[in-house]
């Protein structure tokens, strides 16, 4: 027979067999397979085939399967846990978790199961019998270990929880973005019609939120026109004070067009504080409402109108107010009031509100219908000029 048969054979069994040792999962997700040895300092030592020895902490370690070789000559096999000095902790599989200690020679054992006893009785010399002492010292250091394990058990959880939130975070759009259409028509005795256009994007990050939201509301009555109005605006909030504070800064930009309005265009930028001062959550049926979250907002600022009765610029302020209410899962009421005092002509002021209720679709996710509220007033005009607006639409949505 070739020695060639012979020796291929032994190269295929050889590259058969699996990689014998222990092995670590890093920090990293990296693995590393070898010989472990554990420190009483809370290190630990890989021996590698191609890298060496290796030179670990135990924050290096999320966990691995080992085998650890005992004073007495046992074996403890199994996932290793962690150190919370002086211990090892290794889970056996479908046992209970090991709690190993050096000894004074350096060598490791199991942490003795805690032992029930009387009260010692002294000896002649007044001083405790040594199995007392050592009982002592033994339920004192199993105690320690035991609390070591918990602490374990609540790095370990609070790990997780922390992988979870960091999923959940990266799993939430950043962007998104509305898009509302509605109208009506109606020919007769009355020839009148009516379109809403209403889009809307949002970036929301952990530290800011930015909103951009454009309407635009055409009425017409034969060939008449009754109303012609454009609005846009910047919303934008920052969470200057902390995450989880109530308090932050915001500023807004708005720009308006009305055709048949006394002053025709006009823009307006307020930059303040807002406080979160309701933020309520309940479970389903146990209440009138599943959300309920109420913002208000103060913010000096300037308005400048084009046309009417006061086109030059003006400081004013915002008080106001924005609410998120969720009745049930697919029915919603939201919008926003304030109230704009003229700090200029004292006694003047004007007054914004928008509104919408909505009810979900399950035709098709993020689609809605609902009703759609605006309203204006301004204390001063032009003679003969109205001095509200009041707009009602029924609308069509989705969210994407």
């Amino acid at each position: 027979m070739s020695i060639h048969r012979l020796v291929i054979p032994l190269l295929l069994l050889l590259m058969a067999r699996p990689a014998l040792g222990d092995s670590l999962v890093l920090v990293n997700g990296d693995t590393l397979k070898g010989d472990v040895s554990l420190r009483p300092d809370g290190r630990i030592e890989l021996s590698h085939g191609i890298l060496g020895k290796v030179s670990l902490t135990s924050t290096d370690v999320t966990g691995g399967q080992i085998k650890v070789n005992l004073a007495d000559g046992s074996v403890v096999s199994g996932f290793l846990v962690g150190w919370q000095s002086p211990v090892w902790i290794i889970k056996p599989e479908d046992e209970k978790p090991e709690s190993l200690i050096f000894d004074k020679d350096g060598g490791i054992e199991k942490m003795p199961p805690i032992v029930e006893s009387g009260a010692a009785v002294p000896d002649e010399a007044g001083t405790e019998p040594e199995d007392s002492q050592d009982t002592q010292r033994l339920e004192a250091t199993t105690t320690k270990a035991s609390e070591a394990y918990v602490s374990a058990a609540k790095d370990r959880m609070n790990e997780a929880k922390a992988i979870v939130d960091a999923a959940t975070k990266k799993a939430k759009k950043e962007w998104s973005g509305k898009l509302r259409l509605g109208g009506s028509l109606s020919r007769g005795t009355s020839d009148t019609a009516n379109v809403l256009l209403n889009v809307g994007i949002k970036r929301e990050v952990e530290e800011s939120k930015t909103e951009l939201t454009a309407f635009y509301i055409l009425n017409t009555k034969g060939s008449q026109i009754t109303q012609n109005w454009f609005q846009g605006s910047l919303d934008q909030r920052w969470k200057a004070f902390g995450r989880k504070n109530r308090w932050s800064l915001f500023g807004v930009a708005t720009f308006d067009y009305q055709e048949l309005a006394d002053w025709e265009q006009r823009i307006n930028a307020n930059l303040g504080v807002e406080y979160l001062v309701v933020d309520a959550k309940r479970a389903p049926g146990t209440d009138w409402f599943q959300k309920l979250k109420f913002t208000g907002r103060f913010a000096p600022g300037i308005r400048k109108e084009f046309a009417g009765a006061n086109p030059d610029p003006a400081l004013e302020l915002l008080l106001g107010g924005i609410w998120d209410i969720k009745f049930m899962d697919k029915l919603s009421f939201s919008g926003n009031a304030q109230v704009f005092p003229d700090m200029t002509d004292i006694g003047e002021y004007r007054m914004t509100a928008n509104a919408s209720v909505k009810m979900g679709l399950d035709m098709l996710e993020g689609l809605s219908v609902g009703v759609d509220f605006k309203y204006q007033f301004q204390s001063q005009v032009g003679p003969g000029e109205i001095d509200y607006l009041f707009v009602i639409s029924g609308f069509v949505e989705y969210d994407f």
